[in-house]
């Protein structure tokens, strides 16, 4: 019909309208998706960080409080560390402060878990429902120096490596924090 203006969008302008709304919509809900998955991983390497620290200074902790129960006492400084000394690392019971040694990684053994009856992070039990959030695997170990010191006394070596590991699983991959510390013979 000539002279007749038809009203409307054609097939094609519709389609350019359709894509440049789907792309105007997915950029930003993508870049607010990424966001969000980085925050996620921040947040549990800031735990792991705290985790790792709580671990050297649980140890400080220990050595701190032996040496002040007992300051005339011939033991050895590091008392009751034993079973991080070795090559094999070890975990801490947290509220009683005691050291156990343990197998990282793959294995369960070192591994801890927010519990909320009690706000604290504690060994990881697959039964105990008030544990929730990311299992966390903390290795604690303790090095004596390789070079031997002349200032080496009858308390033992005048410092020791406190290293711990903090590593857990997000999603696929297996992310870690490592931190390491001296501490001095206080004797």
């Amino acid at each position: 019909m000539p002279g007749c203006k038809k009203n409307g969008f054609t097939l094609v302008e519709a389609l350019v309208a359709i894509t440049i709304l789907i792309l105007g919509v997915l950029g930003p809900l993508s870049v607010a998706t990424r966001g969000i998955t980085d925050g996620l991983i921040a947040k549990d390497e800031i735990t792991a960080t705290q985790l790792a620290q709580e671990g050297v200074e649980l140890v400080r902790t220990k050595i701190a409080s032996d040496y002040k129960a007992d300051k005339n006492s011939f033991t050895s400084w590091l008392s009751g560390l034993d079973a991080c000394i070795s090559s094999a690392p070890c975990k801490v019971e947290v509220k009683n402060n005691f050291y156990f040694p343990c197998t990282p990684l793959p294995s369960q053994g070192c591994s801890i878990r927010y519990r909320s009856a009690d706000g604290i992070y504690v060994e990881y039990n697959s039964t105990d429902l008030s544990q929730f959030g990311v299992v966390f695997n903390r290795t604690i170990q303790i090095t004596k120096p390789s070079v031997v010191s002349p200032m080496t006394t009858t308390f033992g070596d005048p410092e020791v490596e406190v290293t711990v590991v903090v590593s857990w699983l997000n999603k696929t991959q297996l992310r870690s924090v490592n931190l390491s510390n001296y501490i001095y013979n206080p004797w």
